[in-house]
């Protein structure tokens, strides 16, 4: 099989990683002691959704979108 074949897997994969780093953020969770919980990627995603929707829609657009890439992965 082509990888063509997973690519709505693999933007399923990236959009997990996303929605994971800006969960981190959210709640403040931090694995490797640095200086922002959820990397640079998870401030940047949390904090557009925080400005665009406010905390609680964000941290609902976060599990949506966590959801969903979810069900696109396991099919």
């Amino acid at each position: 099989k082509s990888y063509a074949h997973y690519s709505d897997r693999i933007v399923a994969l990236y959009i997990l990683m996303g929605a994971s780093a800006a969960w981190c953020c959210a709640y403040q969770i931090d694995f490797l002691g640095s200086s922002f919980a959820g990397g640079l990627l998870g401030v940047y995603f949390y904090t557009m959704l925080a400005r665009l929707f406010d905390s609680l829609g964000a941290l609902l657009c976060i599990y949506t979108l966590f959801l969903i890439s979810l069900i696109l992965l396991t099919r």
